[in-house]
């Protein structure tokens, strides 16, 4: 090895190796490793080989790890002139200071009470004006009393507590802002039919509730279960009151049974028919009307007797039955119907007028008493008609092309 230079270079260390033919200069620079090819002259025959300086060592966490090890066995001179001064306990609190129960109690001032004022901060013409209005005052020298307070209900639960007295025997459902609570007496169950929970009001007693948008499904499924749903809703809107505050007006517009559901947002069938029939005493007979509101059909019974009331009844099966006398009554009592007694002295269409204008459906009911009232006798055909219409005898003398032979050969029973 040896020192090169020469004039505008700088000093490098030169490591011949005879051996391999190489010549590897490195120069004081840190990092700057340089080969390049030894001279010929000054070197064996062979080719050479030039190799490559190794890449320096990468740097692992290790001696960071190491220095910071080293950094706290080392003590900081500084930590020792900063060290914080020595706080004080505090002071023990003075002892309150001890009050005798059993002295007797000074004597009360007679002079009477007068607002605390400052005199350096009031004037003092102020102050002369307010005592002078204090001492106005009817009992001068006492604090005026509080304000007297109702303990009774509020005025949304006096209204709710007539609608509840107005509608008795009735679920209740009555429109607050964007739900319905619900009241009565039979408000657990119903609650279980919907699937809410319910709960007691110390005003109102039983309640549950629910959303407005669901009040449609939820009349059918209550009406299903045997109950009659009565709707309170709100009469007038906060963006239509000619003054703010107070109570907003409720009323009952809709009563809905299973004769009443009427209405295509309750999706009911209209083959399933639901009677609402009115039977009223006469001297010795029986009036009878039934109506179905649904598929608009009524039936009309005049003057029939127990006979022809009992058939009346068999053939239009009452879902609700509107009675006037002990008789009617004991006749819709051998039935599955809601039965509801009236003492009224008119007929049968005005009670069902009554009824249905108090449940909101008086214009399905107008129109259903349009039609012509259906007759129960069964339709008698001549002999003429019957050899026309090939009903007993088809037209080449044969009985199996008959309609009566092709409605039997594909009855579900023997009577057809």
């Amino acid at each position: 090895g040896g020192c090169l230079g020469g004039p505008g270079a700088y000093s490098v260390l030169c490591d011949v190796h005879l051996g391999c033919g190489t010549l590897r200069t490195t120069s004081h620079q840190p990092r700057a490793v340089r080969c390049q090819r030894a001279d010929p002259r000054l070197l064996s025959h062979k080719p050479f080989k030039v190799r490559r300086a190794l890449p320096p060592p990468r740097r692992t966490g290790g001696s960071k790890v190491l220095k910071m090890k080293r950094q706290q066995q080392q003590p900081k001179i500084s930590s020792f002139f900063n060290k914080k001064a020595k706080t004080t306990a505090p002071a023990p609190a003075a002892a309150p200071p001890v009050v005798d129960l059993t002295a007797e109690d000074p004597a009360e001032t007679t002079e009477p009470w007068r607002p605390a004022l400052d005199p350096a901060t009031v004037p003092e013409n102020a102050r002369a004006a307010l005592n002078n209005a204090h001492d106005a005052m009817p009992e001068s020298g006492q604090r005026p009393p509080p304000p007297t307070r109702e303990n009774g209900p509020t005025p949304m639960a006096k209204q709710i507590q007539q609608l509840i007295r107005d509608n008795k025997g009735c679920f209740l459902a009555v429109e607050v802002g964007y739900k319905y609570k619900c009241f009565g007496t039979d408000v657990p169950r119903a609650a279980k039919t919907l699937g809410i929970g319910s709960w007691k009001d110390a005003q109102l007693g039983d309640m549950c509730t629910f959303p407005t948008g669901t009040i449609d499904d939820k009349i059918r499924r209550l009406v299903r279960d045997g109950h009659r749903v009565a709707v309170a809703r709100q009469t007038e809107r906060a963006a239509l009151r000619q003054k703010s505050g107070g109570t907003f007006s409720r009323a009952v517009d809709r009563v809905y049974s299973r004769a009443t559901l009427v209405g295509d947002e309750f999706g009911e069938d209209t083959t399933d028919a639901a009677w609402l029939v009115a039977a009223v005493d006469t001297e010795s007979t029986m009036d009878l009307l039934a109506v179905d509101l649904r598929s608009q059909r009524r039936a009309a019974c005049e003057g029939a007797d127990k006979d022809k009331a009992d058939a009346f009844v068999a053939a239009h099966p009452p879902a609700e039955a509107l009675v006037v006398g002990a008789r009617a009554e004991r006749l819709m009592r051998s039935t599955d119907a809601s039965v509801a007694t009236f003492d009224t002295e008119g007929d049968a269409e005005e009670l069902l007028l009554a009824y249905c204008e108090a449940a909101g459906v008086a214009s399905a009911l107008e129109r259903c008493l349009e039609r012509a009232p259906s007759s129960t006798v069964p339709m008698r055909l001549d002999a003429s008609t019957l050899r026309d219409l090939e009903v007993l005898v088809a037209s080449d003398g044969s009985t199996t092309g008959a309609a009566v032979s092709v409605v039997a050969r594909h009855a579900s029973t023997k009577a057809g």
